[in-house]
């Protein structure tokens, strides 16, 4: 997921596989990979508003933000 603020692209991606049982959490993949991935959408003109992020993010996970 990426978005805009102030100019800047900013890249946010959720954590992966959270088992709250385990307290274990699958970290994402590197910033590499993430800055590689938002340069590809930010070419084909894929953005969001940090609003549609984060509901995104409450939506996949069940938080309420």
């Amino acid at each position: 997921m990426l978005y805009y603020e102030q100019g800047e692209l900013i890249v946010m991606k959720p954590i992966k596989d959270i088992d709250s049982d385990n307290n274990n959490v699958s970290l994402p993949e590197t910033i590499e990979n993430k800055l590689n991935e938002a340069e590809i959408d930010y070419e084909e003109g894929r953005n969001h508003t940090e609003e549609e992020i984060w509901g995104m993010f409450s939506k996949k996970y069940g938080f309420e933000l």
